[in-house]
């Protein structure tokens, strides 16, 4: 960077006072969640020459804070509820995950006080920091649909759901016993973890149903006005849908199971069914699928660093809160406009990296070469991030759709083929590719998005959409 780019970098102590009372330990670098984004996040930072140390040579020091003692890679899940994980790793410890050069903190974060550069935990602990990351994913809240908790715990009933590890072998077990009838796959209102999860299992199940010849009806209930947000995958995913006989409903939020008489009860939103006159419809199964509504961690929520929802408030492109200039937030827990998912933390992990890295005075910030780690990078400012996302939903045994675009909706996809056609290369890569991908590169630093293969591919595929 430029002699003015230089003097636009500012430090923590510019900002806040760095002088802390009643610490019990002080951080460069405080992450809240040892989940993807937060284990990720530091493995990546951690591996970067120039990231990782200041511009008097200093290493930066880091702190991950969580509490939980396994870690999980969800996206199998799915695969496990529709019977299609091939041996693939699921959990590990997270102490072991915990990158080499990082400290880890077992405990929860009860307060924020951002004006003191510290965070309280449970136990009454305080951590000091100069720079703080929240990745600390989105909360399930199961119990915000009547009934649903318990018909899950009830081992007899018809009720299933792929969003805990819990519950996923109980998926797994409902599509094997399925003997035909009325399936329900359901979609909630709010953000999702994996919007295009709730249909991943419908398409599973009903290739396992079909393939046995069953007599049944699959139906998606939905609290949105479409199955896809992107154009061109709603093209293609309703397609999919009309050639395989499963039946949309929009505009339908599950908000009752009862599982005693097998019965699900729907708000109906009269601005997306205005043809539909009654305030709610209730609907007979014989196999149900729940995706829960999700919300913004609870700890979170009325914090001075969130949002109304109680998302943290961020600036979209540089993932900075747009209240304190130190604190940062990547991954599901953030307010930015895109997909909840993995590959959105990809793209996000160096735009954190280097934004934070001007509030620490890294080296990084004052290399001249410093775009080309990035697929998006404006000179005097740093990277940006683009709201790249991305979701594989397997279409059936071995094919999928790999769904691909940015924060205008617009497909960003890598591979030289068209990704919305369901093909065994994409469902290979979901089943097989993406989990070696996961536990031996991006945990360990060592992947950052598709971004370069999108630029090599790039040739190829116009060569041959000519």
């Amino acid at each position: 960077l430029g002699a003015a780019a230089k003097r636009s970098t500012f430090t923590l102590r510019s900002v806040y006072s760095s002088s802390v009372r009643n610490a019990s330990s002080k951080y460069d670098v405080v992450v809240i969640g040892g989940g993807s984004a937060g284990i990720g996040l530091t493995a990546s930072w951690l591996k970067h020459k120039t990231g990782s140390s200041k511009s008097n040579g200093e290493t930066l020091s880091f702190a991950i804070i969580e509490p939980a003692e396994d870690h999980y890679y969800q996206p199998l899940w799915t695969l496990i509820g529709g019977n299609t994980n091939y041996g693939n790793k699921i959990s590990e410890k997270t102490e072991k995950l915990i990158p080499e050069g990082a400290k880890l903190v077992k405990d929860k974060v009860t307060t924020f006080h951002p004006k003191q550069n510290e965070v309280e935990l449970s136990n009454g602990d305080k951590i000091s920091y100069d720079v703080l990351v929240v990745a600390a994913g989105v909360q399930i809240n199961f119990d915000a649909t009547e009934g649903l908790v318990s018909a899950l715990e009830d081992s007899d009933s018809s009720v299933c759901s792929n969003y805990d590890h819990h519950w996923c072998n109980k998926t797994s077990k409902l599509v094997k016993e399925f003997q035909g009838g009325n399936a329900l796959f359901t979609f909630p209102t709010g953000p999702v973890k994996c919007a295009g999860a709730p249909q991943k299992i419908m398409y599973l199940a009903d290739a396992a149903w079909t393939a046995k010849n069953l007599d049944y009806k699959a139906n998606f209930y939905s609290s949105l006005p479409k199955i896809f947000a992107v154009e061109k995958y709603r093209v293609a995913l309703e397609a999919l849908c009309n050639n395989r006989n499963l039946t949309r409903h929009f505009g339908h939020r599950l908000i009752k199971v009862m599982s005693d008489k097998k019965q699900a009860v729907f708000k109906v939103d009269h601005a997306i069914r205005p043809d539909i006159s009654e305030e709610t419809v209730t609907v007979d199964y014989d196999f149900i699928h729940v995706t829960p509504e999700m919300g913004a961690p609870n700890f979170l929520k009325g914090s001075p660093i969130s949002d109304a929802a109680g998302f943290v408030d961020v600036n979209k492109e540089t993932l900075q809160s747009n209240k304190y200039p130190n604190i940062f937030a990547l991954g599901d827990c953030s307010n930015v406009p895109t997909s909840k998912t993995l590959s959105a933390i990809t793209g996000q992990l160096g735009v954190v990296r280097y934004h934070a890295g001007k509030v620490l005075d890294t080296r990084e910030v004052y290399s001249k070469d410093a775009s080309k780690d990035f697929a998006h990078f404006r000179e005097g400012e740093g990277p940006i991030y683009d709201g790249y996302t991305a979701c594989p939903i397997p279409t059936g045994y071995h094919e999928g759709i790999i769904a691909e675009f940015d924060y205008d909706a617009q497909p960003l996809e890598t591979f030289f083929w068209d990704q919305s056609v369901p093909s065994k290369a994409n469902g290979l890569m979901k089943e097989f590719a993406f989990p070696q991908l996961y536990w031996n590169f991006f945990l360990k630093g060592d992947w950052t998005g598709p971004w370069k293969f999108r630029q090599q591919f790039a040739p190829l595929k116009r060569a041959l959409n000519k």
